[in-house]
C-alpha cells in the first residue's frame, strides 16, 4: 500500500504482480458500414515477484483502443467492438488478436 491507505495504482493481476513495459502493435479492422479503424493492441508485461528474480515477468492481458483512445473490446478472433459507440468491427489481419 502506498502512504494513501491505497493499493500501489500500477499494481495489476494477482497480489505482488506490477506492470512494467509493454510491447505493441496496429491492425485495421472495418464495420458494417465500411469505415476502417485503425486498432493499437498493447501487452503489457507484468513482473512476478519471488520468480526468477525482480525480472522475470509474463505478458499480461492484451489491451486495445482506436486510434483516437477508445476502449475496444475482443469478442472473439476477427471481432471487436468500440465500448463508447457499440459499433462492431471485422478483422482477417494475421496482427488481428
Amino acid at each position: 500500500m502506498d502512504n494513501t491507505g491505497h493499493g500501489d495504482p500500477r499494481q495489476i493481476g494477482n497480489q505482488g504482480e506490477r506492470q512494467t513495459m509493454s510491447s505493441s502493435h496496429t491492425f485495421t479492422a472495418t464495420s458494417e458500414a465500411g469505415t476502417e479503424y485503425t486498432i493499437r493492441v498493447r501487452i503489457p508485461r507484468v513482473s512476478i515477484p519471488g520468480r526468477g528474480g525482480p525480472l522475470a515477468t509474463r505478458a499480461g492481458r492484451p489491451e486495445l483502443h482506436t486510434s483516437d483512445g477508445r476502449s475496444v473490446n475482443r469478442l472473439e478472433k476477427g471481432v471487436y467492438q468500440v465500448v463508447t459507440t457499440g459499433v462492431v468491427l471485422r478483422s482477417s489481419s494475421p496482427d488481428a488478436p
